[in-house]
């Protein structure tokens, strides 16, 4: 997917094709006008400057006594089923990092199901480490599978 099909929108990062491809793949999806031309969101994710995401394992970096402002987490990441392992989930974390680096920010993080070993080896893919995982009993009490946290440190990030 070329770069010019991602935007962004506030926090969050969107994939957008033009509807009229909608059939080709039977999506569905949020539709809406653009320059006269129908499109539908087809991935997404959240981008969040913040130092912990409320019921998630909180990153370690950068320590205590930085500023929150250097620490993003990514969230909700998502790619429509008929286009996943296309390369539209890497090229929408890939323009998340880019602007996490204009937003000054040292730490990227993403938490990611235990069991989805595709979301796993996308992270990997785009440089993420392990950093820790969050307890069974805490997953058992939310409702959940178990989480793992995975850090990216941008500071040494080729973008």
């Amino acid at each position: 997917f070329s770069e010019s099909l991602l935007y962004k929108w506030d926090s969050a990062t969107v994939a957008i094709v033009d509807a009229s491809r909608g059939a080709l793949f039977n999506m569905q999806g949020i539709m809406f006008v653009e320059d006269g031309e129908e499109r539908i969101v087809v991935g997404s994710l959240d981008l969040n400057q913040c130092l912990w995401l409320p019921d998630e394992l909180t990153g370690k970096r950068p320590g205590v006594t930085e500023s929150s402002h250097t620490r993003a987490y990514l969230s909700n990441v998502c790619v429509a089923k008929e286009l996943q392992r296309c390369g539209l989930g890497y090229a929408l974390v890939d323009k998340s990092k880019k602007l996490a680096r204009q937003w000054g920010i040292t730490d990227l993080y993403v938490h990611v199901a235990i069991n989805n070993e595709a979301a796993q080896k996308l992270y990997i893919k785009s440089g993420f480490v392990y950093e820790s995982e969050e307890p069974a009993q805490q997953a058992r009490h939310l409702g959940r599978p178990r989480r793992l946290l995975l850090w990216l440190d941008m500071k040494n990030e080729a973008l």
